[in-house]
């Protein structure tokens, strides 16, 4: 049996553009824009996570929505159904005190690794609200995060805010260049 690679090569490009222009179809339909909201066990972990926002709030503790959190309230203002966990920005410092101060001790959360967690038993099973951070640090105006992407810190300061989860929520001031520097050129087409 003898293969012609010109005309096997030929097909799989044409596969390879059908695919493109399904992909291309799927991605401008944008649906994240209509997702529901979340029910059940994953509503209420994501209820438990506002709580954790609302504690940072309360406490003047300056954080910022990046990643796919910030991707969802951008898009529709809410936790995408399936999210469990949350990506939230702040300063490296302000990291290193909020460890050291106590302040934790009487909230209800733990630090682990690089996450805030809850310290009530898991919604189910592993169902634990989790707010993962990034930090950040400033060099002259240049601001770096702990994976290596970099804004200058205008892009970050003074914060912004968006809506999210029927209140507000900080965001970076120019959200659109996190957006950029997390998924690249095409963010908008990130589910």
């Amino acid at each position: 049996m003898s293969i012609d690679l010109t005309e096997m090569s030929s097909k799989l490009e044409k596969l390879d553009e059908m695919i493109d222009k399904l992909d291309s179809i799927v991605k401008e339909s944008n649906p994240a824009a209509d997702l529901p909201q979340a029910v059940g066990l994953i509503r209420n972990c994501q209820l438990e996570m506002l709580d954790m926002f609302h504690f940072l709030d309360s406490n003047n503790i300056e954080y910022w929505l990046e990643g796919k959190t910030l991707l969802a309230a951008w898009r529709n203002g809410q936790f995408l159904p399936w999210d469990t966990f949350a990506h939230i920005g702040m300063l490296e410092s302000t990291w290193i005190e909020l460890q050291e101060s106590g302040i934790l001790d009487k909230s209800g959360l733990k630090i682990e690794y690089d996450m805030l967690t809850s310290r009530k038993e898991p919604v189910r099973g592993s169902l634990v609200p989790q707010l993962h951070v990034r930090k950040w640090s400033v060099y002259s105006e240049i601001a770096i995060s702990g994976n290596g992407m970099s804004l200058s810190s205008n892009q970050i300061w003074p914060l912004g805010e968006m809506s999210f989860e029927e209140g507000k929520a900080p965001t970076p001031k120019d959200a659109i260049a996190m957006l950029k520097g997390e998924f690249g050129d095409n963010w908008k087409k990130v589910l």
